[in-house]
């Protein structure tokens, strides 16, 4: 394990999304997503304004740090990339090859990704939706995902 499993505790992150389309991230949300998780232990990472959630995995047969979620208070991406930096360097530090997220255009850590180095791969990620609630208008919704809103990690 890379770190020690934290706590999702007073996590909660409102606004984080702006007017994407999200799951909220509410602390029932993230803790039954990554504390109470039957499958997988998760590495979560926090300071005053942010959050990072990890976990080591295999992924294309690499020993992989996968960026499962991030978060952080208005003004404060300066304390997520502290997180990310430190999750990054732990990772190198225990032989892991790379470090992988899934974030949609819309994800509000997008840019932060792309700067910090990590490149889009070849696939493409498609979120389809079929809204039975005709009040919902979803046909331009700009859906903000990560692999915390998957079953998949």
């Amino acid at each position: 394990e890379l770190e020690p499993h934290g706590s999702v505790e007073r996590l909660e992150m409102r606004g984080f999304f702006g007017r994407a389309a999200h799951q909220p991230r509410t602390n029932d949300f993230l803790h039954w997503r990554f504390e109470a998780n039957p499958l997988w232990r998760y590495t979560i990472q926090r300071n005053e304004g942010a959050y990072v959630i990890s976990r080591r995995t295999l992924l294309r047969g690499h020993d992989t740090l996968a960026i499962a979620d991030v978060g952080w208070q208005p003004q404060r991406e300066g304390d997520v990339k502290l997180l990310l930096r430190d999750a990054i360097g732990r990772a190198r530090a225990a032989g892991l090859r790379f470090a992988a997220t899934l974030a949609t255009l819309s994800h509000p850590a997008m840019p932060m990704f792309v700067r910090g180095g990590f490149l889009p791969s070849p696939h493409r990620f498609r979120f389809l939706v079929n809204a039975f609630d005709p009040s919902l208008n979803i046909a331009r919704a700009r859906w903000g995902l990560s692999w915390a809103d998957t079953d998949h990690l």
